[in-house]
């Protein structure tokens, strides 16, 4: 999964991070010196503040037992929860692909920790749900476009459709370049909006992206040809 973390300047919130990140840069110097002189018991006054509400020894045990002790099993509950939100989500989308088994395998493995953190052994519909919250998140944050979910912006950095445009693009040289062996860029993009219905400034778009990507080239002025392929 990706998070993004958008870090925008802001003087207020600059001085307290600025601040806090030097106080504990001086607490771990002082207990380091305390360490080389064997002075442990003694109280630090500028330790106040950094101190954790639970003691580290504990959690330490807590995650321990939790790893060792606890495997959590699917509830019939969730297993249908999990189902019908993964059926929806991929049947809301016309011409995008949502979400794939991967992200539904996510899903189980956050609702299991979701589980294993309350020492339960049952993964319930409450902890199968609150997976699903974390991962339309994260979907929505990075691999949306027009307010629709599409999973290939993620794994490619191209929306389904972009995909398709490119596709049908390439294959629209291949297809002139096998008729007149020399192929104009004015017939490409007749030929595209003719039988695909692409607009004119996708179909030079996706000349460009073809060519940054390496798989056509311009030969000469307005002509094109497909890089190491037939």
């Amino acid at each position: 999964m990706i998070f993004k973390i958008i870090d925008r300047p802001d003087r207020n919130t600059d001085e307290k991070l600025a601040d806090h990140v030097l106080r504990a840069h001086r607490v771990g110097e002082i207990y380091r010196s305390l360490e080389q002189s064997e002075q442990i018991d003694m109280e630090i006054p500028e330790e106040e503040g950094f101190k954790p509400p639970f003691d580290k020894e504990m959690i330490r045990k807590y995650v321990a037992y939790a790893k060792s002790h606890i495997v959590p099993r699917l509830s019939d509950e969730a297993i249908e929860l999990l189902r019908e939100e993964y059926v929806k989500t991929r049947t809301q989308a016309a011409d995008s692909i949502p979400i794939t088994a991967r992200q539904l395998e996510s899903t189980i493995r956050l609702a299991e920790a979701a589980a294993k953190a309350r020492l339960s052994p049952i993964v319930t519909a409450q902890d199968a749900m609150l997976a699903k919250k974390i991962v339309d998140f994260y979907l929505r944050d990075v691999s949306a476009s027009n307010g629709q979910v599409d999973i290939d912006i993620l794994l490619s950095g191209t929306t389904s459709r972009q995909r398709n445009e490119l596709e049908m693009v390439y294959d629209a040289i291949k297809e002139i370049k096998s008729q007149k062996r020399v192929v104009e860029v004015e017939d490409v993009v007749a030929l595209c909006v003719s039988r695909g219905g692409m607009q004119r400034e996708k179909v030079e778009q996706s000349i460009i992206k073809l060519k940054n990507m390496g798989q056509i080239y311009e030969p000469s002025y307005n002509r094109l040809d497909v890089i190491g392929r037939g």
